[in-house]
């Protein structure tokens, strides 16, 4: 069958008139649409109305297109009495002005990036063009009793191009989203009804059962610099060592008083690390005098004292070489070299002032140096909402040398191939001089590699031929140069050199200024596998050891469209996915995770955030996570913006209330180490991939399967489904006595069931795969649990829910059977209002709008220890609604779409 779009349908929420005016019963409201003008003034263009008209209010909408003039509308309506409303405008907001008057007045230009919501790509053909629209607050107008007009016009700089679907004028404290009106009441609700998720700002309440922000000591950096301590991390004033819930975040446009609310917001949810992507982006480049834009680095040092204050640290991250410009013309780079980058960058212009550089930086002392630059002038630099430079504020905990960059990535194969012909030549010497140095004489050489020659080999004139990433295979190096095993290990011997004296001077560097804090080289990954070892034995010359992962997703690159989705589950692939990044812990390092999701449409996502909460940081004891990416300060609406990477929806944020709570709390205990392998330098520049673990698109681990943990491609290795018993460790010594603990006991084949070694999580991976958490304080059942019962060792559930995250957490600290008050955490699939899949969810067929519906948890459940006494649903701000859920006389109580809530509290 076709999955139904649900009860919120678009059909069910249409209004049968374009011009309504509504008594909600708290204020009056004012609805118009775009299209219904009494007089306009525009000019229409097929490619602009190329738009998905399912998504707007009344099928169509008012656009103009026209070079030559403004577009005008006027509206008349009749307010039902006199006073203050709020403008609420659904228009196009790229690269777009509008302005309105009203009853004649002064026209007021409309700030369509005010309190924006909803935003969507709504281009027929799904390209990021001119073709959006969104809800913006347009501000307050005072209307008389009676007969008003407001007038519109569009007069942008690209064509004059705007459009308007509708707008809506009100005195009540209504959110827009989508095309719901204030006057749509949902239908009555059955216990298998969607529901619609419509959040305003978060009034931040006393009263909120999910505010968990106690969990948050501030201000940030009052038990001193961040240090790494063994493979740990803690603040060189305490005790205990320290585990970091973070999210990527920038400040963008937000003014001081959003930006006190999200740092606020953020702590509420128990988020105490925010990873700035890039500093650069938020900054911008240094001007031809060495100096930064004044409003935007004001900008920013008023973000991170907003985030300070809250008890929030920051990571920087402050360049990304593939992605942000940061070479300038007036840097004094060497001109040939700079029109050779210029001419590679596929944004380039001929007249590009600043340009990517890619992963050249790792080859380029130069380069190297003039990104240096912005180190130090940021990091000398006196914040003055704090005080402090940021090299003497232990708020900046954490340092990061350069994003997504190293030496071994695809990026550099070019090389070979005639891309950046200067740069190549000198790699091309610098090969040369260190095989000279390494083997003495060309016979030696010839030796070593089996008198293999390469066509760019020529001895005398001192050069030796380059390899790419694509040469670098599992067993071996490929095309050109198979069987060339020799060769291909020195070529990564002789680029780990090179990556790690950067990474070392960048580490002596920012010591050298005063910075105490914890260091970072990239979280990048190598792009061919035999170089994956020496990729990460280079990052080890800084602090702490971080990667980067991503999982599902589906058409539209990055951002959700209809097409392909990726509809499989970490459930069935212990190991894999989002947690294959445990294969590169390294023994006696802090372990950090700066970038994962597991992207939408994915109809499985929320077993993410728990994934990496319960098995990351818990069971693997990572150090630090940080989810990409947050581009809010509240929950959107929607699948937000239609971004792939977003952190402000119920899937993410609403879960980390329970999840930080288990993180920072200790309630899911660290596995013993299972698997503890150790290289030697042969090991890692054997031109090989020596355990077959390299990672790849989100999905690869080491080989093998739960059922028998078997060798891959016929050498030792480590199951990736090892990581579902306990930890395991990479590490770098001469004589490597690696160490392996007997996984059988831990492993019931017959059920196919993986326990950790701590006993606390149990991974189920065939037939109803899920995960079971059964630790004292938290209890959890996350996938596909429908038609079972099941029992954990406080709670048990009988789910008819096909996929759910249901998490119960002890909000006292109890052991859950005791425990008083107890926080249930209900999520299960998402989509949008209109959103249509296939039977399997393996395509999306529409994308549809605002507003999110969450599909209802149903289940029944019975708490071991007291009966409960009250079980009250909470909104989406964890304040509690109006209906109570009943508990029978054996203590049992149900959970279904009745309540429209994903929170629910119990008391006892």
């Amino acid at each position: 069958m076709n999955h139904r779009s649900n009860c919120f349908s678009a059909a069910a929420l249409a209004w049968l008139l374009t011009l309504g005016v509504t008594a909600t019963g708290r204020g009056e409201s004012i609805w118009i649409e775009g299209e219904d003008a009494q007089t306009r003034q525009v000019t229409r263009h097929n490619w602009y109305d190329g738009v998905k008209k399912d998504v707007l209010s009344g099928g169509e909408w008012l656009s103009h297109f026209d070079p030559d003039r403004p577009g005008r509308a006027e509206y008349e309506f009749d307010a039902p009495r006199a006073g203050q409303y709020t403008f609420w405008i659904r228009a196009n907001h790229i690269k777009s002005s509008l302005a309105y008057r009203l009853n004649g007045g002064d026209w007021i230009p409309i700030r369509l990036d005010r309190n924006q919501r909803g935003a969507l790509n709504i281009a027929r053909d799904n390209k990021p063009d001119l073709r959006f629209l969104a809800w913006a607050e347009a501000g307050q107008v005072a209307l008389r009793a009676g007969r008003n007009r407001i007038e519109l016009r569009m007069d942008s700089p690209a064509q004059n191009h705007g459009a308007v679907d509708c707008f809506c004028l009100t005195t009540d404290r209504w959110v827009p989203s989508g095309t719901l009106k204030p006057s749509d009441k949902p239908p009555p609700a059955a216990p298998d009804s969607w529901f619609a998720v419509v959040l305003g700002d978060d009034p931040l309440s006393e009263q909120s059962v999910t505010d968990v922000s106690y969990l948050v000591e501030t201000p940030a950096g009052k038990h001193g610099f961040l240090q790494v301590d063994g493979d740990r991390l803690r603040f060189e004033r305490a005790a205990q060592p320290v585990k970091f819930w973070g999210i990527n975040a920038s400040p963008r446009d937000l003014p001081a008083g959003d930006m006190r609310q999200a740092a606020r917001w953020y702590r509420k949810h128990g988020i105490n690390l925010v990873r700035q992507h890039t500093v650069l982006d938020a900054v911008g480049l240094l001007d031809a005098q060495g100096n930064f834009d004044a409003a935007r680095l004001d900008r920013y040092d008023r973000w991170f004292a907003a985030l300070k204050e809250q008890g929030i640290y920051t990571t920087w991250s402050v360049i990304y070489p593939h992605h942000g410009p940061f070479l300038q013309r007036h840097d004094g780079y060497d001109p040939q070299l700079f029109a050779e980058l210029d001419a590679a960058d596929t944004n380039h212009d001929g007249s590009r002032q600043a340009i990517v550089v890619n992963d050249v930086i790792n080859l380029d002392r130069d380069l190297q140096d003039i990104a240096w630059r912005y180190f130090d002038k940021l990091l000398k630099h006196t914040n003055p909402y704090t005080g402090l430079p940021y090299k003497d504020d232990p708020a900046l905990a954490i340092l990061e040398f350069q994003n997504e960059s190293n030496v071994f990535f695809h990026t550099l194969s070019g090389l070979r191939r005639g891309q950046y012909p200067r740069f190549a030549a000198r790699l091309r010497k610098a090969f040369f001089e260190f095989v000279k140095q390494k083997y003495g004489d060309r016979q030696q050489v010839a030796e070593a590699w089996s008198n293999r020659w390469d066509q760019d080999d020529r001895w005398e004139a001192g050069e030796l031929g380059l390899m790419g990433a694509h040469h670098w295979g599992g067993d071996g190096p490929l095309f050109e140069f198979s069987n060339q095993r020799r060769r291909a290990g020195d070529y990564i011997e002789f680029l780990s050199g090179l990556q790690r004296d950067y990474y070392v001077r960048r580490e002596q560097q920012v010591r050298r200024i005063g910075f105490r804090g914890v260091t970072v080289s990239t979280a990048w990954k190598s792009g061919g596998p035999a170089a994956s070892m020496a990729n990460l034995l280079a990052d080890t010359a800084a602090g702490m050891i971080d990667r980067h992962n991503y999982y599902g997703g589906g058409a539209g690159g990055h951002a959700i469209a209809e097409g392909e989705v990726e509809n499989r589950t970490h459930l069935a692939e212990p190991g894999r996915g989002l947690l294959a990044l445990g294969m590169f812990q390294v023994e006696g390092k802090p372990f950090c995770v700066s970038e994962w999701s597991m992207l939408p449409p994915s109809p499985y996502k929320a077993e993410a955030a728990p994934l990496v909460a319960f098995y990351g940081l818990g069971l693997q004891g990572w150090d630090v996570s940080c989810h990409f990416a947050c581009n809010s300060h509240r929950m959107g609406d929607g699948w937000p913006d239609l971004r792939k990477y977003a952190t402000e929806t119920p899937h993410y944020i609403g879960q980390f209330p329970a999840l930080a709570i288990a993180i920072h709390r200790n309630h899911v205990r660290e596995g013993d180490v299972v698997a503890r392998r150790q290289l030697s330098r042969d090991d890692v520049f054997s031109g090989r991939d020596v355990l077959g673990q390299a990672l790849s698109s989100g999905r690869a681990g080491a080989g093998g399967n739960p059922d028998d943990f078997k060798d891959f491609a016929g050498r030792p290795s480590t199951s990736p489904a090892t990581l579902a018993v306990g930890r395991v460790t990479v590490g770098f010594r001469q004589d490597p006595q690696s160490e392996t603990r007997e996984l059988e006991p831990f492993h019931d084949q017959q059920r196919h069931v993986l326990t950790s070694t701590t006993g606390e999580l149990a991974w189920h991976y065939q037939g109803q795969r899920r995960i079971e958490v059964r630790a004292a304080r938290t209890q959890a059942i996350v996938g596909q649990a429908g038609g079972q019962t099941i029992d954990l060792p406080a709670v048990n559930v009988d789910v008819r829910t096909p996929f759910v995250s249901l998490i119960f957490t002890s909000l006292d600290d109890r052991p859950l059977a005791e425990s008083g008050r107890i926080l249930i955490t209900a999520m299960a699939r998402d989509q949008q209002t209109g959103s249509r899949y296939n039977e399997d969810w393996s395509r999306l067929i529409q994308v549809g709008g605002p507003p999110l519906l969450m599909e209802p948890v149903q289940a029944t459940i019975r708490l071991a220890g007291a009966t409960p006494q009250t079980i009250r649903p909470l909104d989406g701000h964890g304040l509690p609604l109006e209906s109570a859920v009943p508990v029978l006389a054996d203590g049992s109580f149900t959970i279904d779409g009745r309540y429209r809530a994903y929170y629910y509290e119990v008391r006892r």
